[in-house]
């Protein structure tokens, strides 16, 4: 290029002095064109195939190795420059790698601490700019001061992450920097992430889960699908799927939680110790545990202080059906007093129907007669003989024989003493002989107030088997005569 420069030089020198053109249809020139001498247009080219043109108005056009430029008596006007894309060459091929110690141009960058348009309109060419620190201001303000309000419409810088699907540490040593990670999903791993089924360290991080306080639970999205917060009530406890309110009313389709049991097929303590926290526990069939034992073995003997289970039953008025059909599971069921409902119980005074079902009654084997009972007011059992007969008493206790004689009946005299206690005296025959007439009055007696006799005849008044009761309990009953008769009376009576 040197050796091409050379010879324009002194080719220009030479036509300046001369005044000659040489045309692209002349003869031959040095470069191998054909020469005019009669024209002033002139094209030289060397060896190397660089170029020289002088149009008609004197203008001179070069290409050289890529250079090309107009050059006329006032300025030299560049119209096409390919650089050199070597290490000390200016220009760097696209994608090339960097090679240590490459040369290349400084950017420039205007400081303009409040960042502004320093373009005339959109579209014309505008430098860098950097604020006082230095920082390079990028496009559309993306900075945003702490505490701002959030603008619709404010663009921002999306922040990259590497993809490192087991998480380890990509900075050297700590306190340098390092990027954020991200799972195979994209999912950023965050502190206190720990992956399902790993067993907990000491010192692990977590996440505290946050939630929402809600003293009335209720919805706090606008509609199915929507995410949502877990909620807690005024102490704190979550609100779960299932959960229902002391004595709140059933309603068909709601959730409940499934409580969960450990097997042990020999029930035993498996909280540490007296107010630890323990799982429900189940035998081999799945029974519940419960409490001190409760479940007793069949035809086991009965011992002091036991535990049981209460059980419970449903209040039904009118005895019905509680189950949807048979075989299904039903409650006991009890009436308006509490007591159950059994197979067989008939209502006083219904109709006998066919296939009705009866209640065995239970009764005790005594080969000799004798009671059952502790003492007096104790419940006792039926009992019957070796037979299977029942023993029964006497309607009423056996009757007695009391003879009485006196001398004069007008102050009164007492037939039959008191019975004692609670009893009274039952009268089934009383037999009178005075020697007058008498008209008698009698206490105690209901019904049988007066009896009327003759001289020596006899009066018998029969009360047949139920006989006649007295009035009142523990008191003698008295026969009183106006007259001073002698009199016999015989009576026939029991005290029950």
């Amino acid at each position: 290029m040197k050796k091409f420069l050379r010879n324009l030089i002194s080719v220009l020198a030479f036509l300046s002095i001369c005044n000659l053109g040489i045309a692209g249809d002349g003869d031959v020139g040095q470069a191998g064109k054909r020469v005019n001498a009669g024209a002033k247009p002139m094209v030289i080219t060397d060896v190397e195939g660089d170029t020289a043109n002088i149009d008609d108005n004197g203008r001179m056009q070069v290409v050289v190795e890529g250079l090309s430029a107009t050059l006329t008596a006032s300025n030299v006007e560049v119209t096409d420059l390919v650089p050199g894309v070597t290490g000390t060459a200016l220009g760097k091929a696209e994608d090339a790698a960097h090679t240590s110690a490459d040369t290349g141009v400084g950017v420039l960058a205007v400081r303009n601490d409040t960042i502004a348009a320093l373009a005339g309109t959109d579209g014309d060419y505008a430098p860098l700019q950097v604020n006082s620190a230095g920082y390079l201001a990028v496009a559309s303000l993306t900075e945003v001061a702490e505490d701002a309000a959030h603008v619709s419409g404010t663009t921002g810088i999306t922040p990259l992450a590497v993809r490192n699907d087991a998480l380890a540490a990509l900075g050297g040593a700590d306190g340098d920097n390092s990027p954020v990670q991200v799972g195979a999903e994209g999912a950023m791993f965050i502190m206190g992430d720990q992956p399902e089924d790993t067993s907990a360290t000491a010192g692990d991080y977590v996440l505290p889960a946050g939630v929402v306080r809600n003293d009335v639970l209720a919805a706090l999205t606008g509609t199915d699908g929507d995410y949502t917060t877990a909620q807690v009530n005024d102490i704190g406890a979550v609100f779960t799927t299932g959960e229902h309110v002391e004595d709140g009313v059933h309603v068909s389709g709601d959730y409940g939680n499934l409580p969960l049991a450990v097997r042990n097929d020999t029930i035993a303590a498996l909280g540490g110790t007296d107010g630890d926290y323990a799982p429900l526990q189940v035998n081999a069939t799945g029974y519940l545990a419960t409490a001190d034992a409760a479940s007793f073995a069949e035809d086991a003997a009965h011992t002091t202080a036991d535990k049981g289970l209460q059980v419970l039953a449903v209040r039904n008025d009118v005895l019905a059906s509680q189950a949807g059909t048979d075989a299904d599971y039903a409650p006991i069921q009890v009436n308006d007093i509490g007591a159950v409902f059994v197979t067989g119980e008939q209502v006083e005074d219904a109709g006998h129907t066919t296939a009705d079902y009866l209640l065995p009654i239970a009764t005790q084997r005594l080969d000799a007669a004798a009671s059952s009972a502790g003492t007096t007011a104790d419940y006792a059992t039926m009992n019957t003989n070796g037979l299977g007969k029942v023993y029964v008493s006497q309607t009423h206790a056996s009757p007695s024989v009391l003879c009485t004689t006196g001398d004069a009946i007008t102050t009164g005299i007492d037939i039959l003493p008191s019975a004692g206690g609670a009893l009274k005296n039952r009268i089934y025959k009383i037999t009178v002989l005075t020697l007058a007439a008498e008209v008698i009055t009698v206490t105690e007696l209901s019904g049988f107030t007066t009896i009327n006799t003759a001289a020596g005849i006899p009066v018998v008044f029969d009360f047949g088997e139920e006989g006649l009761v007295q009035t009142t309990a523990a008191t003698a009953i008295n026969f009183t005569s106006a007259d001073a008769s002698s009199v016999q009376i015989v009576t026939i009576y029991s005290a029950e």
